[in-house]
């Protein structure tokens, strides 16, 4: 046995024999590594007893050995498993942590240290969570639906590090049920305090366009790189059925997007991620069930000063309803402090021969020139400093002289309203400031004052403003949405460049009136119907909707669909209107097609010799959608009394048996008018409404989703 022992293991194994041989103990059990004879390793479970004689002496050793390398084996892989999860753990970006239901830790990694302000390389295992939630009832309602559901998923938290620092956090976890032992908490957070930040900021600015955004029958969705949901306009949560609270932060894909669908949306998801605009159709789901399908424009909006993109909007257009979205305005407004409310302004005084005697330390944050270097010399001397290089040259620099002698000889300022001016550092960088001049007249003749206020922040606001105007400017072609305002006092009307597009007609040459507006839709009785809504609207303070035929420049008939609301003084009275035009034409025109072409389709059909059904496949079954005249002629049932295949089946062939046999025909069936477009024709004993039986031959045609099935009585 020495033989084929790992070595390794030889000295305990043959010291364990000794105190058997010597009576020290009855039994010796061990696992043990055996080398086999092709020099791999084998894992044994030896038990060795002594059979001794009447003197006690032993005359026998018996040994069992029983092959346990494959369990070995396990425990190794498992050993390396849990080392390679903790290395995992410690690589995460979230907080993890294992703890007992009382709070006491089990385990956690790195991540859940930083992010709760905890010292790195302390060790909590053991050491009871701490209390990082700002609001205890919080973490009350936390545990009762952890506990009543066994889960907890992305859960949003207002917490705080150790050091009462606020974060936010998005949390999930989940009960761990060993049997025999006691339940157990594992959980992630992940630090969010970012994501929180800009939502509260695209919540103050969306209350420049709430009242837009709610006027428009368009669909509106923000969502963020990692796919959380950052706000919808109020047409897509009355048709999702949520209220705003409900949808932020959701996961867009796997809250409202049906499961079948999520899969062909994530490579429209990430082109959003990698900048490109899609356009793309897809279907969202409401809270109970209801499907919408909508046509959406997606554009990625890239982080301010870079090249990544920080989120994407979507503008949908319901085309199970042609209904249209709007994309949500970006409001920039840049406050501008006063020289009497802050001292960060730059203030400036000269004296009566142009010498600076007064440079605050706003002057020097500024221009970066400090005081000392200012004070004593001439201004036309500093000022030429801050010039840009471009234009700094001998000529500026004598008008430039020339106008302030002048200036201090006639206490005139060089000019009279405030001016801005680009200026540029000592060290290169460039700014922008709003100039003040005003004169302190003296004994000895006119000093000059100066309050500079730095509006680089206003510039770049500006130039923001600008850019979310191309963007809303894109987002209506896209849509074919358009926006118009009345003013009821002075019964002026505004069109956007959408609605001229919408109707045909050149800017330059139409003025939009009400009274030209309604010559555009010369229909009586569509007048008298709007009148009616809008009044009713008014009256109620509600927005409202109605939809018009237009006559386009080349005569041709138009339709849109207008939303409306009132705005209202203080006591009441309408001021104004501003609503929204969407262009259904192309819907209107599918509408009549398909009415036209159903009509005839039943025509044919219901005039038909033989009996017609037509079936749409589920994922469940076989829908009957339709039966001609002739079909419940002949077998005596109507479309309620059958409303899909199975049904159909259990009443036409009662007998098991025979409805085996049915079942059975049906897949070569499928398959001849999968291959042949129309199945070979087949006869089968159908038991009628009447209880009678004919003999029945029917005809099968594959069309896609659809069946048509056609059937005689050959009795």
């Amino acid at each position: 046995m020495k033989d084929i022992t790992q070595p390794d293991d030889l000295s305990g194994d043959m010291e364990s024999i000794r105190m058997l041989m010597d009576g020290k103990i009855p039994v010796y059990r061990t696992e043990k590594r055996y080398i086999r004879k092709d020099g791999s390793t084998l894992w044994g479970s030896l038990t060795v007893s002594a059979l001794r004689s009447a003197d006690g002496s032993v005359e026998y050793l018996i040994a069992q050995i029983e092959d346990i390398t494959e369990r070995k084996d396990v425990e190794i892989a498992i050993k390396k498993s849990e080392h390679q999860f903790r290395e995992t753990l410690e690589l995460l970006d979230e907080g993890y942590y294992h703890c007992t239901l009382d709070g006491s830790l089990i385990e956690h990694n790195l991540a859940f240290n930083r992010i709760l302000g905890i010292e790195m390389s302390k060790n909590m295992r053991g050491i009871m969570m701490p209390e990082f939630w700002q609001d205890p009832h919080k973490r009350e309602e936390y545990l009762k639906e952890l506990m009543s559901k066994g889960f907890v998923r992305n859960m949003i938290i207002d917490a705080k590090t150790i050091d009462g620092k606020p974060i936010t956090v998005l949390a999930s976890a989940h009960l761990i049920r060993d049997e025999g032992r006691d339940q157990t908490i594992e959980g992630t957070f992940t630090d969010i305090s970012d994501l929180r930040n800009t939502e509260n900021a695209l919540r103050e600015e969306r209350e420049f366009s709430h009242l837009l955004l709610d006027a428009s029958p368009a669909f509106y969705v923000a969502i963020d790189s990692n796919g959380r949901t950052l706000m919808m306009n109020r047409a897509l949560l009355d048709a999702l059925e949520y209220t705003e609270d409900e949808v932020k932060g959701k996961d867009y894909l796997t809250s409202f997007v049906p499961p079948e669908d999520r899969e062909s949306l994530q490579p429209v998801f990430e082109k959003n991620r990698s900048g490109t605009t899609t356009v793309n159709v897809n279907r969202i789901i409401s809270k109970s069930g209801k499907i919408f399908i909508v046509e959406w424009h997606g554009k990625p909006v890239k982080q301010t000063q870079g090249k990544k993109v920080g989120f994407f909007v979507g503008v949908g257009i319901d085309i199970t309803g042609r209904r249209t979205a709007e994309t949500a305005l970006r409001e920039s407004e840049a406050r501008l402090r006063s020289f009497i409310e802050t001292t960060q302004d730059a203030i400036t005084i000269i004296d009566e021969e142009g010498q600076v005697i007064e440079w605050n330390a706003g002057s020097e944050r500024l221009s970066g020139i400090s005081r000392a270097d200012a004070l004593g010399r001439f201004i036309w001397d500093v000022n030429f400093q801050l010039v840009p290089p471009e234009r700094r040259t001998d000529t500026m620099y004598a008008e430039l002289k020339e106008s302030m002698k002048k200036a201090l000889g006639t206490g005139i300022p060089v000019f009279r309203e405030p001016k801005v001016f680009e200026a540029a550092r000592l060290d290169g960088t460039r700014f922008f400031s709003r100039h003040t001049i005003f004169p302190i007249k003296t004994a000895r003749g006119y000093r000059f004052g100066s309050v500079v206020q730095d509006i680089t922040s206003e510039k770049l606001a500006e130039e923001a403003l600008r850019e979310t105007t191309r963007k809303l400017i894109e987002a209506q072609e896209l849509a074919h949405l358009g926006f118009w305002s009345w003013d009821v006092k002075t019964g002026d009307v505004e069109w956007s460049d959408e609605i001229f597009r919408i109707f045909g007609l050149d800017p330059r040459t139409f003025k939009p009136t009400i009274d030209s507006v309604l010559a555009r839709s010369p229909w009586p009785e569509d007048h008298e119907r709007d009148k009616e809504l809008i009044k009713r609207a008014i009256e109620s303070h509600e927005p409202g909707t109605y939809e018009q035929r237009f006559l386009r420049p080349d005569n041709s008939t138009g339709y849109y669909y207008s939303t409306f609301q009132g705005r209202y003084d203080n006591s009441g009275n309408l001021v104004s209107i501003i609503g929204t035009v969407l262009d259904i034409t192309k819907r209107k025109r599918t509408e009549e097609d398909l009415r036209e072409s159903e009509s005839r389709f039943r025509t044919l059909v219901g005039q038909m010799p033989v009996g017609i059904a037509m079936t749409k496949r589920t994922d469940k079954n076989e829908d009957v959608i339709y039966l001609n005249e002739k079909f419940t002629e002949i077998t005596g049932y109507t479309k309620d009394a059958i409303p899909s295949f199975d049904t159909w089946a259990k009443l036409a062939y009662p007998d098991p048996e025979y409805r085996r046999i049915i079942a059975a025909m049906l897949p070569d069936v499928y398959s001849e008018a999968a291959n042949n477009l129309t199945s070979n024709p087949r006869v089968t004993k159908v038991t009628c409404n009447d209880g009678t039986a004919k003999d029945i031959e029917f005809r099968y045609t594959n069309l896609k989703s659809f069946g048509f099935w056609t059937i005689t009585d050959i009795t």
